[in-house]
């Protein structure tokens, strides 16, 4: 098959997997870091994962520069809920859905939905909450409670691989559907047509 003949062009399939190997890589540096005992560690962590938040939102907008410019734009301003909704415009069904693979007794495949992973609606407040963690401290106010703090980016954590590792997304202005995955190798994704597209 051809590159003109694929509902997901080549170009925009490597652009998504540039996005995923961000991600990957965002989640290796927190894992460097995530056993930190200092406020250091814990703002080096909560940084990564709250890119690799902002890179969830603008995956599957890859193959649409203004759209991406606009939310870029928006994140950078701090409209956490106007990038969510530019997104969202966008293209509906922006946010993956994470799935597992179930093998029937037939051989054939089924995709289930995954429990635990970060949602649509989660995460602005999870966004919130690395945030927190990433501004200087005001000093007549009690001191931060690593523990707590770490604990915190863990469980993020744990929301964004259960997200990121295999689910199923659309592309905005595209017919086809990706499965995508995050494997501790790296990013991998397969595309296929929608029935009746």
């Amino acid at each position: 098959m051809s590159d003109d003949d694929r509902l997901i062009p080549k170009q925009d399939e490597q652009l998504y997997l540039q996005v995923l190997q961000e991600i990957y890589v965002r989640v290796e540096a927190f894992r460097a870091v995530s056993a930190s005992t200092d406020l250091h560690g814990i703002e080096v962590g909560a940084l990564q994962l709250r890119i690799a938040l902002e890179l969830v939102v603008m995956g599957s907008l890859v193959t649409n520069k203004a759209q991406i410019e606009t939310i870029t734009s928006a994140l950078a301003n701090k409209k956490l809920d106007q990038a969510r909704k530019l997104a969202k415009r966008a293209n509906p069904d922006y946010w993956p859905k994470p799935t597992a693979p179930h093998r029937q007794p037939n051989g054939t495949i089924d995709l289930r939905p995954v429990e635990g992973a970060l949602t649509e609606g989660k995460w602005e407040r999870r966004y919130g909450e690395l945030s927190e963690l990433l501004h200087a401290r005001n000093p007549y106010k009690k001191s931060i409670d690593l523990d707590k703090a770490r604990e915190r980016l863990h469980r993020i954590a744990d929301e964004l691989i259960a997200l990121t590792n295999h689910y199923s997304v659309h592309l905005a202005d595209r017919d086809g559907m990706m499965i995508a995955q995050i494997t501790s190798e790296g990013p991998l994704v397969a595309h296929f047509a929608l029935a009746g597209a």
